[in-house]
């Protein structure tokens, strides 16, 4: 099913990962670019780094959650305000740190 997803892309009408009700489905083979008429990504180093941080984030998150939940929910939703925030800031035509949209952690400034 995976190399399925993979190979078909989402840009077909009739793509298995928009056809799943996960639409985590979606956005793993958008991150590759497999499907017909899409932008391989898989050769590019930079995106792939890209999908190492974000992978090595999540982690942390349920690290983290096992020691602490609320902390886990915290991270998550900074972890999603950053998505909101870039696409407040794509639709003002401002350049995302990373090429897969997100904000590091290392560009937020932080306040007590």
């Amino acid at each position: 099913m995976v190399q399925k997803v993979l190979e078909e892309g989402t840009t077909a009408e009739d793509n298995l990962a928009s056809k799943l009700d996960d639409s985590r489905w979606v956005d793993f083979s958008k991150a590759f670019g497999f499907g017909g008429g899409e932008t391989r990504t898989n050769t590019d180093p930079v995106a792939m780094a890209a999908i190492v941080a974000d992978n090595e984030a999540q982690s942390f998150e349920v690290a983290v959650g096992e020691q602490d939940e609320s902390m886990r929910i915290a991270l998550y939703a900074l972890r999603e305000m950053q998505g909101s925030l870039f696409l407040t800031m794509s639709t003002k035509k401002a350049q995302p740190s990373r090429p897969n949209g997100s904000i590091s952690l290392a560009s937020l400034s932080w306040r007590k």
